[in-house]
C-alpha cells in the first residue's frame, strides 16, 4: 500500500486570537530542548537550506510564543538555520 503526502491548511492564532497563517503550507517541528521548539512553515517542495520559510519558536516552558524569526513573519527565513535568528 501507497500512502500519499497531502497538503494541509494550518491555521495559527496569535496570542490575542487573531489568524496569523491560513494557507496551504507544510510544516516542521523542531523540539530543540526543553524549552524551545521551532515551528517552520513554508510551500509545498521548499528545501531547507532555501530562503522561503517563515519560522517561529515557542517557549515550550510557558507554552508561549516566543516570536518569528527575525521579527519576520514572511517567508524569508531559512529553516536550516532556525537556532541562529533571535526571536521576538
Amino acid at each position: 500500500m501507497t500512502v500519499e503526502p497531502r497538503t494541509r491548511k494550518v491555521l495559527v492564532l496569535d496570542n490575542s486570537g487573531g489568524q496569523v497563517i491560513n494557507s496551504p503550507l507544510i510544516f516542521r517541528v523542531d523540539e530543540a530542548s526543553d524549552t524551545a521548539t521551532y515551528i517552520g512553515f513554508a510551500l509545498p517542495g521548499t528545501a531547507t537550506n532555501s530562503a522561503t520559510w517563515r519560522i517561529l519558536k515557542i517557549d515550550t516552558t510557558s507554552g508561549t510564543f516566543g516570536g518569528y524569526a527575525d521579527s519576520v513573519s514572511s517567508l524569508t527565513k531559512v529553516w536550516d538555520n532556525r537556532a541562529g535568528y533571535t526571536y521576538g
